[in-house]
């Protein structure tokens, strides 16, 4: 038999077909680079915020009345999932390496099914939680389908119970006895990811239409927010469409057309889940939660005993400078604050920003 993706079935491989080599470790390799690449993105970019945040504070440049789950310390942990996902997609697929080698052992092959199946529903519960974020940094917390104050509860929790019962069902599918009981779990621990994920897809949708319409925050900080939140958008179509294809594999059987055949392993998951995590590496140093968090901090105190919001983000000769400001390093921050040259005119972002 050759080694390529798609060979007939097989009674006296595992697998039901000799899996490919190369390509198991070809994507071990991307799933390793693009998780290492993420990991330090996130780390440097939550302590650079939150030093930030800390020194805005110490030089009196704003009060500090976010939510604790706002501030960037906190917001780093958003993307502790993801990172996760990652980490199980590298241990999916070196254990289907190890299982390759050893065709004998049961104890990889299990590994390698359950990583492989459960590590999205990680990545998706990330997304959830960046989505959410957004929401309440744009003042657009009122364009879900599911209630704000639930939104990221349920949503994570239907990823929970879709995580719990896809491990449950991968591990009862490696024992002959038990492969249709727990494909049946498997099926419908996905069918919830997939129902729950559909409801996700409609309500950002409906954000993205809707936010430029009914935020006057969200149309200015467009810059800052739509390349992010394409960036969730795609990412969820993806693992959707790597849902869909599970599903049919399951209920197609363990002996079916696209359970053995392992093309559909490597185009309908591998591929999916490489995009995901790569387009989270490309688009962190650029478009992340932590500057939508900096655009809302500011507005965040209006109302407050410094009236930042108000009285700072002025426009100067006709130039919006409340765009480049986030980009300045604390101190000059300070000193801007302090500048009667802010104070020359009437116009200010609180003139098109929302009462909170």
């Amino acid at each position: 038999m050759n080694n390529s993706t798609s060979q007939a079935y097989d009674d006296d491989s595992i697998y039901g077909y000799k899996p490919n080599m190369g390509a198991a470790g070809f994507f071990t390799a991307i799933f390793i680079i693009t998780t290492l690449i993420i990991i330090p993105e996130v780390c440097l970019l939550s302590k650079r915020y939150q030093t930030r945040h800390e020194q805005r504070i110490g030089n009196n440049i704003y009060v500090d009345n976010l939510p604790r789950k706002y501030i960037p310390k906190k917001l780093g942990e958003t993307y502790i999932a993801l990172i996760f996902g990652g980490i199980l997609e590298i241990g999916g697929y070196i254990a289907r390496c190890i299982s390759v080698k050893n065709p004998d052992r049961l104890g990889p092959y299990c590994a390698s099914v359950v990583l492989i199946l459960i590590a999205p529903t990680l990545i998706a519960a990330s997304i959830y939680q960046l989505f959410g974020r957004m929401l309440y940094f744009l003042d657009c917390s009122g364009m879900t389908i599911v209630p704000t104050r639930y939104h990221t509860v349920v949503f994570v929790m239907g990823d929970v119970i879709s995580f719990w019962m896809q491990a449950a069902g991968g591990g009862m599918m490696a024992s002959s006895s038990l492969t249709k009981i727990g494909e049946g779990i498997a099926s419908a621990g996905l069918f919830i990811q997939i129902i729950s994920f559909g409801i996700f897809i409609i309500t950002e949708i409906k954000f993205t239409r809707s936010a430029t319409i009914k935020s006057q925050l969200a149309q200015e900080l467009i810059p800052y927010w739509k390349i992010f939140n394409l960036n969730l958008l795609v990412c969820s179509l993806l693992i959707f469409i790597r849902s869909i294809v599970k599903v049919a594999e399951f209920l197609d059987g363990w002996t079916g057309f696209i359970q053995n055949h392992e093309v559909f392993l490597f185009v309908f998951d591998a591929m999916p889940m490489f995009f995901v995590l790569l387009m989270f590496a490309v688009t962190i140093p650029i478009y992340n939660i932590f500057k939508l968090y900096d655009a809302r901090s500011y507005v965040e105190t209006r109302g407050g005993t410094i009236q930042y919001a108000e009285s700072k983000f002025e426009m100067n000769d006709g130039v919006d400078i409340s765009k480049n400001y986030l980009n300045i390093d604390p101190e000059t921050q300070h000193q801007a604050y302090k500048s009667d040259d802010l104070h020359s005119n009437n116009s200010t972002i609180g003139e098109y920003t929302h009462h909170h």
